[in-house]
């Protein structure tokens, strides 16, 4: 016998909601079993009463007090008034009517299964000391002890993982074993005929069970089964009796197998009925006594609500898995590299959470949060999902967002409320360090800290814009040194585990499809190849007026931008228009502000863009981009050296103003403005000494 758990202590109180819960329950049967045992209702309602602060006492005691059966002294005195038969029918009752008072605290199934455990020892430890006290018969109370043996095991069946088909085989081989009866049937509402009861599972010789596997049960036969399932009260039937004269064409359901006692429960769960649980006999000799019916009620009890559990589950699934579906086709119109990463990160988080023992429920919402972590980022544009350098500063703020705008997107459908918690916390870290609450330790969900690794690994071991993969060796060196700091050290030993085993196949990972990659780095050489030329041609072309046109067409082609400016610092330092190019047409001369974006561009010495220029407040917008309808801005230093000689300012009307290549190539480009420039203008004069700014 073991000590309450200190969570469960609430509930084993004088007067709170399980012993209000426990009173209404027992309230509804009282007079149904003061009638059955021949006693008086209040005599009941007395016994209720003891069993329940006997219960509190219990749950509030040591173990070793427990042992000592101080709480069943109320026991004894029962035992002088009443017999052994009838006290052990009122514990029975009694402990039924707890058990479904527990399913009025709503409390989620792994709680609701520890509680009925509690409640089972405290029963068990009552028959214990009824058998001290009593010298009735020694194969009475141990069939209680079997029932009570066996109503344990279909707890624990229930709460197992596995096929609910495969459960109800297993509950009525169990249910025939303990009641010894030659055939035990579930039979429940057919999923495409709800008024037609279809067979579940059963326990019988062979050729019985085929006979009912290939019978229909209509709740219109009027047979016993019907009855039972459209009143809710359980019946019995000696067809020996009941059945006398009758042809055997005009029997119907069971009772057509000649059987000759047969007993129906219900499966009902808040008045609602699920199914009926059969049991019968061919011979009259055969029969239940009252104690085993009542074990048998209490059975039918349970059975309900675990198939109700069932179904309300299987619902979610269902719900779960269209929800998530919606959302990865959501994501996949975004950015179908997004569905490729997702899965390769959910392929290793599952394989981490199997190899920590996680249950199936925490691996399917692992497995789903793995493929949906990053459903944030399709309300970023391309250039920032994609982006192959560092970001400014001002992007990485949006960035950093989307783990909170994936979970605002998802909170509002019910059947992803598992999943919404760990795509919010993905990126928090075990130090602390972690966006976007900062989060640190055991306050991360341990999925969440699957996750954080599981997307890292990934990231790490398949190609990228920005460079090759790294080698599972190298990958698992990088997180290995940041156990501890970044990642939960638990879940970097559970990766070292698996990458001895053999890791899921991560191909396919990689951030566009196959082949993309190659592509691009072929064409980013040849576009490099032709900026080269362009700087030549610049050199020799450019004035005191501007650059060549050939270079600004090759710039356009390649950066897709609908206008361009070039600015050059004068002798004074400040930033004077050379020329524009597309659909600006600005006179040269003008100089920008202080704070203008090419201004702190040329301060700062690195690209600063803005994505909507109608809600900046960082930098002075000109009045004639917003009226000419620009929405996107990238001012781009022109550096030689450390010095800056000027300013290239690329505009476009679209919020998304650069992929990854393209903002490579706008660099690029930019270098090549500053050098052919700086030649041109300065006719070959040496760099100014490193460490000299303008």
């Amino acid at each position: 016998m073991t000590a309450v758990p200190p969570k469960f202590l609430s509930h084993f109180q004088a007067h709170g909601p399980l012993a209000e819960a426990m009173e209404s329950a027992w309230g509804a049967r009282a007079s149904e079993i003061a009638e059955g045992l021949g006693l008086p209702k209040v005599s009941c309602g007395t016994f209720s009463a003891a069993y329940w602060t006997g219960l509190v006492e219990w749950a509030h005691e040591s173990p070793r007090s427990q042992r000592r059966s101080r709480h069943a002294r109320w026991l004894a005195r029962w035992r002088q008034d009443l017999s052994l038969e009838a006290l052990s029918l009122l514990l029975f009752h009694v402990d039924q009517a707890l058990r479904e008072a527990t399913w009025q605290l709503g409390l989620p199934a792994p709680d609701w299964h520890a509680l009925l455990e509690v409640i089972r020892q405290y029963t068990a430890s009552l028959l214990d000391e009824l058998a001290s006290l009593s010298q009735a018969s020694h194969q009475q109370l141990l069939q209680r002890r079997e029932e009570q043996a066996a109503m344990q095991r279909f707890l624990e069946l229930m709460d197992a993982p596995g096929r609910p088909e495969d459960t109800l085989a297993v509950m009525v081989r169990e249910v025939a074993r303990v009641l010894r009866c030659e055939v035990c049937a579930i039979l429940l509402p057919g999923p495409a005929d709800p008024h037609m009861l279809q067979l579940a599972a059963i326990a019988a010789p062979t050729i019985i069970a085929r006979a009912v596997a290939e019978m229909g049960f209509p709740l219109s036969d009027g047979g016993l089964v019907s009855q039972v399932f459209l009143t809710g009260a359980p019946a019995t039937s000696l067809a020996s009796d009941e059945t006398q004269g009758i042809p055997d064409g005009a029997l119907n359901g069971l009772e057509s197998l000649g059987f000759a006692h047969l007993m129906v429960h219900p499966l009902t769960f808040q008045g609602r009925a699920q199914g009926v649980l059969c049991l019968a006999n061919r011979f009259d000799d055969l029969s239940w006594q009252p104690g085993e019916q009542n074990w048998l009620s209490a059975v039918s009890s349970q059975l309900a609500m675990w198939l109700r559990l069932v179904r309300q589950e299987l619902l979610l699934r269902d719900e779960e898995r269209e929800a998530g579906a919606w959302a990865e086709r959501l994501l996949g119109l975004a950015d179908p590299a997004l569905v490729q990463h997702g899965e390769a990160v959910s392929r290793l988080a599952s394989a981490i959470g199997q190899q920590l023992g996680l249950s199936p429920s925490r691996l399917r919402a692992l497995e789903l949060a793995g493929r949906l972590h990053d459903i944030g980022l399709v309300f970023l544009p391309e250039t920032l999902r994609r982006r192959p350098g560092p970001l400014w500063p001002e992007e990485r703020q949006l960035v950093e967002r989307h783990p909170l705008r994936g979970a605002e997107l998802l909170r509002g459908i019910p059947a992803l409320a598992e999943v919404v918690p760990l795509i919010l916390q993905h990126h928090e870290r075990w130090d602390g360090q972690g966006y976007p609450d900062g989060r640190r330790g055991d306050d991360v969900p341990l999925e969440a800290r699957i996750l954080a690794l599981a997307e890292a690994y990934v990231s790490l071991t398949v190609p990228q814009v920005y460079r090759a993969p790294m080698g599972a060796v190298e990958a698992m060196s990088e997180v290995r040194s940041l156990a501890g700091s970044a990642y939960d050290p638990l879940v970097v030993q559970a990766l070292e585990s698996l990458t001895e085993q053999g890791l899921p196949a991560l191909e396919g990972a990689a951030s566009s499809a196959p082949g993309t990659r190659a592509r691009e780095d072929l064409s980013l050489l040849g576009y490099a190849g032709r900026l080269t030329e362009g700087i030549q041609s610049l050199t020799s072309h450019v004035t005191e007026h501007g650059a060549n046109l050939s270079f600004w067409r090759a710039v356009e082609e390649l950066c897709g931008h609908d206008a361009a400016m070039l600015w050059v610092r004068d002798a004074e330092g400040r930033l004077r228009l050379l020329e524009t190019h597309g659909a600006l047409r600005l006179s040269p001369g003008a100089t920008a502000s202080a704070d203008s974006l090419e201004a702190q561009a040329l301060v700062r010495r690195i690209p600063l863009g803005t994505g909507d220029p109608h809600q900046e407040n960082r930098f002075a917008i000109p009045t004639w981009v917003v009226e000419g309808g620009y929405r996107s801005l990238v001012a781009f230093p022109l550096l030689v050296g450390e010095r800056a000689w000027g300013v290239m300012t690329l505009l476009k009307r679209t919020h998304a103003p650069f992929s990854g290549p393209e903002f490579m190539l706008a660099e690029l480009a930019a270098s090549c403005a500053a050098w052919g420039l700086y030649q041109r203008l300065h006719r070959g004069r040496p760099l100014p000494e490193k460490g000299v700014r303008a």
